[in-house]
């Protein structure tokens, strides 16, 4: 007898109290780019992390650095927080490479909530698990609706 759940998909409306916050914040990740994570590495006490992103059209490239600067007033708060730059490698194509302190610096960023806020749309987020990389029971994946 299998006692697993049915593996058929199961898709939930976003209620209408929450649609103005899915559509009020535009999205980095969509189809008009995506990012790969190069590496991760320490050197010395020094950690640090580089990111690199494709962005097929204009307003890609513009979401992607309203982002970011979102994103380094926050680190600059942090505690070991030293450099953060974004270099347009190519046309349409960007790096990103964080410096911290120490990697325990780097998984405080990586673990605070004002990260896991920035990677997902409408403030809509996802506490995290205890082991750090399971979904949460409570997961609750969101389908944007058809217009």
């Amino acid at each position: 007898m299998n006692m697993h759940a049915t593996s058929a998909p199961v898709y939930l409306r976003v209620p209408q109290s929450q649609r103005a916050l899915v559509a009020s914040r535009p999205r980095v990740a969509c189809k008009a780019s995506r990012s790969r994570a190069l590496s991760v590495r320490t050197v010395g006490e020094a950690h640090t992390a580089t990111t690199s992103y494709k962005c097929f059209d204009a307003k890609a490239e513009t979401s992607l650095k309203a982002e970011w600067d979102k994103r380094l007033a926050a680190m600059q708060a942090m505690q070991g927080f030293q450099s953060f730059e974004l270099e347009e490698t190519a046309p349409g194509e960007f790096t990103s490479k964080q410096t911290w302190a120490s990697k325990e610096a780097y998984e405080q960023w990586m673990l605070s909530d004002v990260r896991r806020k920035s990677h997902f749309f409408g403030n809509i987020y996802q506490l995290q698990t205890k082991d750090k990389w399971s979904v949460p029971e409570d997961f609750m994946p969101v389908i944007p609706l058809e217009k």
